[in-house]
């Protein structure tokens, strides 16, 4: 029967299956956050999970297709409270956040920029945005104009 420890120390663990596939992946990354890795059959990535400290200081969890930049659906969390998902790959993509306590979502197409914005705040009409190359098109609702001179607004 083998010893049992009660503690391992190592940089990289890495659990195969009984084909000596990886299958899990223990490590850290950068200047030591911690990450966890998860894949298929094919020894492609399926899924991690991540602790950055820096910056935001944000969760991240990637569940992708299994290519290098994982694609699929990437989830994040701040210690700000702000939360982002994220779907499609690194250049044209769905984005849904909580900033404030208000949601966006946010279609990007190929040359990542926003090209439609929706927006809800609390207390105000919703406000929809259709852009290209940065520049609004179209808005909903429109602006409120600035009123002239000796106008009283009510």
């Amino acid at each position: 029967m083998s010893e049992i420890q009660d503690e391992v120390t190592t940089k990289k663990l890495r659990i195969v299956d009984d084909n000596g596939r990886t299958r899990i992946s223990l490590s850290t990354f950068g200047d030591g956050f911690p990450l966890i890795e998860l894949y298929d059959d094919s020894n492609k990535k399926r899924a991690s999970l991540g602790y950055d400290p820096t910056n935001t200081r944000e969760v991240s969890l990637r569940i992708g297709t299994g290519t290098d930049d994982l694609g699929g659906i990437n989830v994040r969390v701040d210690v700000g409270g702000r939360t982002s998902i994220d779907t499609g790959d690194q250049k044209s993509y769905i984005q849904i956040i909580t900033s404030n306590g208000a949601p966006v979502i946010t279609l990007t197409g190929h040359d990542g920029r926003s090209q439609v914005v929706l927006r809800v705040r609390d207390g105000q009409l919703p406000e929809l945005m259709l852009l290209y190359k940065g520049e609004i098109l179209w808005r909903m609702p429109e602006p409120l104009a600035e009123p002239s001179e000796g106008t009283t607004v009510q």
